[in-house]
């Protein structure tokens, strides 16, 4: 119990460690949990359809209403407000309040995993090995980054750790019992995020592994448990995850995320969320590479003791689902480090059976235990460098200091800077302002300053053309050329029509050859992909490109030579990059206009 203890606390200080990284600002672009939950709190609904608030399911904003609620009742014993407008209202005013609550909530979830991994290892028949598996899954480097983020994917890793604990036992004595509670671990997963459907497998694998014969009397047990194991998962994650199956029916294409580029595609959707079926070559070799710079370690031993895993019927489920899962999401059309977060939970069990038998030798003994120092290393070193101010950040105080007169156009990927009046004025003409938008232009102009100031005057780029990073396209939106026809094409036309005296560019891989989006002068990709439908011309579109001045007035960098600039989203190959990056933040430019 206290190997547990101890492994719980090392595991949570490492995640909670940088867990205020980037606030009072947001830069990581995935607010669904934080906004159905007080969304949901907001018109007391706990099952509004889907794209009310978020296109995940329902269960982790489940949890986080209850602790939202906490927060309100100390906030009324502190005398902070008195009665839910105006808890409300000050969370609009501070997000970071409910951000940082939701981040430190599902931090402390996602800091479970190891300790599953331990009891399930431990159930298989491993001692030692189970520890350094648990070791190994605390300090990686992958589940620790996600795990600051409050995002569904280190809680769903969670979730399939403890559902493997169980399948593990009933894949050594067939009990019916684990395997329920492995089914219903599953539906957990399920319930966190759509990928979570991959979990099914566990029980899956489970079930097809265990001792029961396939005869007579066993079979038809076997076969009795399996139903039951199905019908509980169902039950659970219709329940606590996608309750809005059951009150609306199934989603409409239009309300799916991305819906419009599934056009002509084979998907699956579940709820808000899809998956198309495309591989992919480019996909594994970036997360391969990914895999290899995020947790070597982890990795290799994983190898060492994969086939081993599959070998054992208690440690099948748990490398069954590490295989499956890796070769198709490793292979698939979208290449997010994300995906590769539950795969590192379950490799955890391969690597703990390799440590087992390392363990057994002197040599192999205290090599691999020096070899364990890396990945705490490097989850130190990655909450060193969180904990430091974003290049969005630094650049944002500075440019309020020095207002000018004109505004300053951002670009894809800088920073969200507080607006003034005047650019929220401006923002309603492109599209409607968001809730928090809303209540800062009212606190302005009912003459009112915010907590952040009276803002500055900037357009944000992403609201006047549309970016297709990933295929180099771009194209204005349908405002602007109502606004300006043919000249919508041309991003300087374009500033110099809403009178931009500056631009600030963001580049998030700063040393290869490309610059940032608007600057680009190579055409945009036109391999096939369901998306070319959005386009009547069948073709991916490109803005003309921007020429500025070969110098910019200021820039802000995360470090000399960094090539990967995306913290606290993802890196590329952090094995090296960490080491040459200095703060979390895109190399960011500010040039001027020419007239």
């Amino acid at each position: 119990m206290l190997g547990l203890l101890a492994l719980l606390v090392f595991s949570a200080g490492l995640r909670l460690f940088p867990i205020q990284h980037g606030l009072p600002d947001n830069h990581v672009p995935d607010t669904h949990v934080v906004r159905a939950a007080l969304g949901m709190a907001q018109d007391r609904d706990p099952i509004p359809p889907v794209g009310r608030w978020s296109t995940y399911p329902n269960l982790l904003p489940y949890v986080l209403i209850p602790c939202y609620v906490g927060q309100f009742a100390l906030g009324q014993i502190r005398g902070e407000w008195d009665e839910p407008g105006a808890y409300a209202k000050a969370i609009k005013a501070s997000p970071e309040r409910a951000h940082l609550l939701a981040r430190v909530v599902l931090a402390l979830i996602s800091a479970l995993a190891p300790l599953f991994v331990v009891l399930g290892l431990r159930a298989a028949g491993y001692g030692r090995g189970a520890w350094c598996a648990g070791l190994l899954s605390a300090s990686s480097l992958l589940l620790v980054q996600l795990a600051t983020h409050e995002r569904p994917w280190a809680p769903l890793a969670t979730f399939i750790a403890l559902s493997m604990w169980p399948a593990a036992i009933h894949a050594r004595t067939g009990a019916t019992r684990p395997l329920l509670l492995s089914g219903l671990a599953a539906a957990l997963a399920f319930s966190t995020h759509q990928a979570g459907a991959f979990a099914v497998l566990i029980p899956a694998v489970a079930w097809a592994s265990a001792p029961r014969g396939w005869q007579g009397a066993e079979r038809k047990e076997r076969l009795r448990s399996g139903f039951l194991c199905a019908g509980l998962f169902v039950v659970l994650a219709l329940t606590v995850g996608h309750p809005y199956l059951i009150r609306y029916g199934m989603t409409p294409t239009e309300a799916v995320a991305a819906g419009g580029h599934l056009a002509g595609s084979q998907h699956v959707s579940i709820g808000g969320q899809s998956v198309v079926f495309q591989l992919s070559a480019q996909t594994f070799q970036k997360l391969g590479k990914a895999l290899v710079g995020y947790d070597p370690l982890l990795l290799l031993l994983a190898l060492l003791g994969f086939a081993a895993g599959l070998k054992q019927r208690e440690t099948r489920p748990a490398a069954g689902f590490a295989l499956l899962w890796g070769l198709f999401f490793m292979t698939n059309q979208n290449d997010h480090v994300r995906y590769l977060v539950p795969l590192a939970v379950a490799l955890a069990w391969p690597a703990g059976i390799a440590c087992e038998r390392l363990l057994t030798r002197t040599l192999t003994r205290n090599l691999l235990l020096l070899t364990f120092c890396l990945p705490v290393v490097q989850a130190l070193r990655l909450g060193i460098i969180l904990r430091r101010p974003d290049t969005r950040a630094i650049a944002s105080a500075q440019l309020l200091e020095q207002p000018g007169n004109e505004p300053i156009a951002v670009g894809v990927g800088g920073p969200p800077l507080a607006l003034s009046r005047t650019a929220l004025r401006r923002l309603m003409e492109l599209r409607e302002l968001r809730t928090r938008e809303l209540h800062r232009l009212g606190t302005l102009e009912g003459g009112n300053e915010p907590i952040n100031g009276y803002g500055l005057d900037a357009l944000p780029l992403e609201d006047v053309f549309e970016f297709d990073l990933r295929h180099r396209a771009s194209w204005p939106r349908k405002r602007i050329v109502d606004r300006l026809g043919e000249q919508a094409k041309d991003p300087l036309a374009v500033l110099r029509s809403f009178g931009c005296d500056t631009i600030l560019l963001a580049d998030r891989t700063p040393m290869d050859d490309h610059p940032a989006a608007l600057l680009d002068t190579r055409a945009a990709s036109q391999e096939p992909g369901p998306d070319l439908s959005l386009h009547a011309q069948g073709v991916r579109p490109r803005l003309r490109p921007l020429v500025l001045p070969p110098r910019p007035l200021a820039s802000w960098s995360p470090g000399e030579g960094v090539k990967d600039a995306r913290l606290p989203l993802e890196l590329g190959f952090p094995l090296t990059e960490l080491w040459r990056i200095e703060r979390p933040g895109p190399l960011l430019e500010l040039y001027r206009v020419p007239r």
